[in-house]
């Protein structure tokens, strides 16, 4: 959604630069929820359920 009407050079300008900010936004948003799944702890690759080995 275009905040600006995009009529003019600068308008059309501002409305990229916010969709590509948005963009970004939802890139690091992604990164982050990827690095909390890395850092929790599966289980059944080393040991059983229990985390007995």
């Amino acid at each position: 959604m275009d905040h600006f009407q995009g009529v003019t050079p600068e308008e059309r300008w501002k409305n990229e630069f916010l969709n590509e900010q948005r963009r970004q936004t939802q890139l690091l948003e992604q990164i982050a929820q990827l690095l909390n799944e890395k850092g929790k702890p599966k289980r059944g690759k080393c040991g059983d359920k229990h985390g007995n080995e």
